[in-house]
C-alpha cells in the first residue's frame, strides 16, 4: 500500500497499527548528534492531526558548565550555521515524508543534570531553543542556589496551577492541545534537587525559587 497520510488516516480509523517509517530518519539522527555532541535516542507517533511528534533525548558526556561553554563558543547545537542544525535536519526530514513533523520534547541528558524542553506550540521547541540555552547561561548561578547544588532535573516550561490546563477535553475528539504563547519558556522553570523532599519553581523573572505545589508539571 502507497505511503501516504490517506492511508494513515484510513489505517488509524480502521484500528490498524500506529507504527510508521520514517523516510531520512537515520541521516537525521546522525546529523544532530554530531552537531549536538550527543548520543540521541528518538521516538515518533502521530497525534489527532495526522502530524508526526517526535521525542529527542539527547545524551551528552558533557557537565551543563561544559555544555554552556560550547554553546558561547557557537559550537555545541551549531545555531550559528546557515539555518541551525535542528530547523535545518528538521526541513530535510520532513521534505522527504507526507506530512507535518515537529518535536514534541526535547531532553537532554548530562553528567550532572537533565534539561527537559516540552513543546507548547508548532515549532516552538526549534524556534526557542537557542533563546532557552542562552537564558540557563544567563540563570545559571541563581538556579544552583548561588552555585551550591546543581538540580539534577530541569524542566521547561511549568505552569502556574490557576492558569488554562495545557490540555481540555473534547466529548467528540479528544484531548485538544492549546497551544501557549513563547514567553512561557521563560517564566517558570521546574528543578528537583537532592536535598529538597519536593521540586521547586525557579520564576526567571525574579531570580527567585519557590515552592513548587502550587504548579504544573508537564
Amino acid at each position: 500500500m502507497p505511503f501516504t497520510p490517506d492511508n494513515f488516516r484510513n489505517a488509524l480509523f480502521k484500528g490498524g497499527s500506529k507504527e510508521f517509517q520514517l523516510l531520512g530518519l537515520d541521516a537525521f539522527v546522525n546529523a544532530l548528534e554530531k552537531d549536538f555532541f550527543s548520543s540521541i535516542y528518538l521516538t515518533k507517533r502521530l497525534n489527532e492531526k495526522n502530524e508526526c511528534l517526535l521525542t529527542l533525548e539527547l545524551t551528552c558526556n558533557l557537565s551543563l558548565a561544559g555544555l554552556l561553554f560550547h554553546f558561547k563558543k557557537d559550537e555545541w547545537g551549531a545555531f550559528h550555521s546557515k539555518g541551525y542544525s535542528l530547523t535545518r535536519h528538521l526541513k530535510i526530514l520532513e521534505s522527504k515524508n507526507p506530512f507535518f513533523i515537529d518535536v514534541d520534547e526535547f531532553s537532554i541528558f548530562l553528567k550532572d543534570t537533565a534539561i527537559i524542553i516540552n513543546r507548547i506550540h508548532s515549532r516552538s521547541i526549534t524556534v526557542e531553543l537557542q533563546n532557552i540555552v542562552s537564558e540557563i547561561g544567563r540563570h545559571y548561578v541563581y538556579m544552583t542556589k548561588e552555585l551550591g547544588e546543581m538540580p539534577f532535573e530541569i524542566y521547561i516550561p511549568v505552569f502556574d496551577s490557576d492558569e488554562e490546563e495545557l490540555h481540555i477535553d473534547s466529548l467528540l475528539d479528544g484531548p485538544v492541545f492549546i497551544e501557549r504563547d513563547k514567553k512561557e519558556y521563560y517564566r517558570y522553570w521546574g528543578l528537583y534537587f537532592e536535598s529538597e523532599k519536593n521540586p521547586l519553581i525557579y520564576e526567571l523573572e525574579k531570580r527567585a525559587l519557590l515552592p513548587g505545589s502550587l504548579f504544573i508539571f508537564p
